[in-house]
C-alpha cells in the first residue's frame, strides 16, 4: 500500500495577514509569494488564517444531475527544472456566515437528497450549508469570482510519489470554469478558436497536469488498485422534467484527471489525521472474508476460470490481474460482477484500517464537503489542527462526534444509494413508457430463479420471467447463469438477448421485457 512518510507532513498554521500568491497561472496553483493583498468579506475574525490564491480552472458540477449549485474544485500542478510536480486540491468550505453577501440555507445534518430532489430522508441535527449569491471576498480582478475553501497542496518527485503535503484556508480566485468536455477536446489537440481563447490561462499546464496523472495512475495500477468496469447513466430531461433520452455516461481523460487528484487529496486527509493522532472521519474498505472467496472461486469456475490464490484471501494484484485478462472478453460481466459481489461495502470508520480496494493506507472522503457530510466533518477537524488547536482539546472535542459521524454517515449512505437507485428506476420507467412495442438487443445483466434482467445499450434494465426461457423449472448456476434442465439452453451474464418492451410502470419503477429469439 502506498503510505505517506508521517515526517513529511507540514501543517501550516499561516500568519497573520493574507499572501497572494502570484506569477505563472497554473491549474489550481500559482508559482511564487507575492505581494499582500487586503480582504473583505470573510465571516468572523478569521481573515489571519486565509492565504489567497491565484488558481486556474474550476470543476462546475451538472445542477440537473446532483441538485447542488457549483461543487468548487480547483486542481492543478506545475513542474519545476528538476520535473518534479505540485499539485492542488481546493474543494469550497462549507461555512456560516451572514445573509447578504451569502445565503445561508438551513439544512439537515444527514439529508439524503436524490438526484432529482424529488425525495429525501431526515434525521439528526442541523447545520448552515452556504450557497455563493455573490463573491464571498472582494473579486481580484474583474470577472473572477474568490471563493473561501480549505486548500490542499502536494509536491511529488518525478515518478509522481508523494514527498510532501499542506493543508491550509484558504482563498482562491478561479481563472475560468472547465468543463470536461471542452478540455478532453483540447487534450484531444482541438484547435478550435473559442476553446483555445476561453483556456488561453491555463493552457500551458495542461499538459504537465495530464502527465503527472498519468504517472499517479501507473503508481496506482502497479501497486493492485481494482478498475471494476460499471455502467453509469445520464438522464436527459426536458424544461418540465421529464426524462426524454437515457445515455451511457462516458468518461474522457480530464474527468479520470480530476479523480486521480481528488483521490489524492482524500488519502493525504487520511494521512494527516492518522498521523497527527486526531480524531478523524476515515472511509474504510476491509478485505474480503474467506466465504466470499469461496463463492467468488466457484463464479470463476462456472466462467471457465481455473484460478489458483497463493492465500485464503488473493491480494489486489492477483484481482486485479483476472480483471485485466477479462476485459473486453465475452466474460468480462459475469467476471467483473463476480468480483464485485465478493468485495466487502466500503464505509466510515474512525479507525483507520485502509482501503482494500484502493490499495491504501489512508483514506478519506475530504473534497466534497459541500454536499457530503463525512467530507464536511474532516474540514472542521482540520481546520482546528490548522489554527494551532492543541492535541487534548481535538482529542477531547472530536472523539464522540467522529465516532457519531462515522456511523450516521454509513447509514444515511445505504438509503442514499437506494433513493439514488429508485429514482434512476422511476425516470427509465417513464423514458420507456413512451417505447412500448420497440425491438432491442441487449446483453443478460442478473439472473434469478424467477427469470433475468437485461440491460440495454443505454442502461437501461427490463426483466424477462423464466416462464419465457425455460420449458422446465430454472436453475441458477453460481449466480452467474440460468439453465434450463430440460433442454439445456444457458443464459449467462453478458450472453446478448433480444427483447421487446413489454410494459413499463413508472409507479414502481418496473420495466418489462418479452424474450424474442435471436
Amino acid at each position: 500500500m502506498e503510505e505517506v512518510p508521517p515526517h513529511l507532513v507540514p501543517l501550516h498554521h499561516c500568519e497573520k495577514g493574507v499572501q497572494l500568491l502570484a506569477g505563472q497561472n497554473a491549474l489550481g496553483l500559482v508559482v511564487r509569494l507575492g505581494r499582500r493583498c487586503p480582504l473583505g468579506g470573510i465571516p468572523g475574525n478569521d481573515v489571519r488564517l486565509y492565504r489567497v490564491f491565484q488558481c486556474g480552472v474550476k470543476r462546475g458540477v451538472d445542477v440537473a444531475h446532483h441538485g447542488v449549485g457549483e461543487l468548487m474544485i480547483h486542481l492543478g500542478m506545475l513542474v519545476d527544472t528538476s520535473r518534479c510536480f505540485q499539485s492542488a486540491v481546493h474543494p469550497l468550505d462549507v461555512l456560516l456566515g451572514d445573509e447578504g453577501d451569502l445565503l445561508v440555507a438551513q439544512l439537515r445534518l444527514d439529508v439524503v437528497f436524490d438526484i432529482a430532489a424529488i425525495a429525501f430522508e431526515r434525521t439528526g441535527a442541523h447545520c448552515a450549508l452556504l450557497v455563493l449569491r455573490k463573491p464571498a471576498v472582494q473579486p481580484l480582478a474583474q470577472g473572477h469570482a474568490a471563493v473561501l475553501g480549505q486548500l490542499h497542496i502536494t509536491e511529488h518527485d518525478e515518478s509522481g510519489n508523494i514527498h510532501s503535503y499542506q493543508f491550509v484556508k484558504s482563498v482562491i480566485r478561479s481563472r475560468v470554469k472547465g468543463v470536461y468536455k471542452e478540455i478532453n477536446a483540447l487534450l484531444d489537440g482541438s484547435n478550435d478558436p473559442a476553446l483555445v481563447t476561453k483556456y488561453k490561462d491555463v493552457m500551458a499546464q495542461l499538459p504537465a497536469m495530464t502527465e503527472l496523472y498519468e504517472k499517479r495512475l501507473a503508481l496506482r495500477k502497479a501497486r493492485g488498485a481494482m478498475d471494476i468496469e460499471s455502467d453509469e447513466a445520464k438522464l436527459v430531461m426536458d424544461e418540465e422534467g421529464r426524462c426524454v433520452d437515457i445515455v451511457k455516461r462516458t468518461r474522457g481523460v480530464s474527468e479520470c484527471m480530476i479523480e486521480e487528484f481528488m483521490l489524492l487529496a482524500n488519502q493525504c486527509a487520511a494521512n494527516a489525521g492518522r498521523t497527527h493522532h486526531v480524531p478523524f472521519v476515515y472511509r474504510i474498505h476491509e478485505a474480503p472474508d474467506a466465504e466470499r472467496m469461496e463463492k467468488l472461486s466457484n463464479t470463476l469456475k462456472a466462467c471457465g476460470l481455473n484460478v489458483h490464490f497463493a492465500g485464503e484471501v488473493p491480494t489486489q494484484l492477483e484481482l486485479s490481474a483476472i480483471l485485466d485478462e477479462t476485459r473486453g472478453q465475452p466474460i468480462q460481466i459475469p467476471v467483473h460482477t463476480g468480483i464485485l459481489r465478493s468485495m466487502q461495502k466500503a464505509r466510515y470508520s474512525p479507525e483507520p484500517k485502509g482501503h482494500y480496494g484502493l490499495v491504501l493506507a489512508d483514506y478519506a472522503h475530504f473534497t466534497s464537503p459541500i454536499r457530503r457530510y463525512p467530507d464536511l466533518a474532516i474540514h472542521r477537524i482540520l481546520t482546528d489542527m490548522l489554527v494551532g488547536k492543541p492535541e487534548q482539546e481535538l482529542i477531547k472535542d472530536y472523539t464522540g462526534f467522529a465516532t457519531h459521524a462515522s456511523e450516521q454517515s454509513s447509514r444515511q449512505e445505504v438509503s442514499a444509494v437506494r433513493i439514488e437507485r429508485d429514482v434512476e428506476d422511476l425516470y427509465k420507467a417513464e423514458y420507456m413508457h413512451n417505447h412500448l412495442g420497440e425491438v432491442y438487443t441487449g446483453t443478460v445483466a442478473g439472473v434469478t430463479p424467477r427469470g433475468i434482467f437485461v440491460a440495454l445499450e443505454n442502461t437501461v434494465e427490463g426483466f424477462v420471467p423464466a416462464a419465457q426461457l425455460c420449458k422446465g423449472e430454472a436453475t441458477v448456476v453460481e449466480g452467474v447463469s440460468i439453465l434450463d434442465p430440460l433442454t439445456g439452453k444457458r443464459w449467462m451474464l453478458g450472453d446478448p438477448v433480444k427483447v421487446q418492451v413489454a410494459g413499463a410502470n413508472v409507479a414502481l419503477g418496473r420495466i418489462d421485457f418479452d424474450y424474442m429469439p435471436l
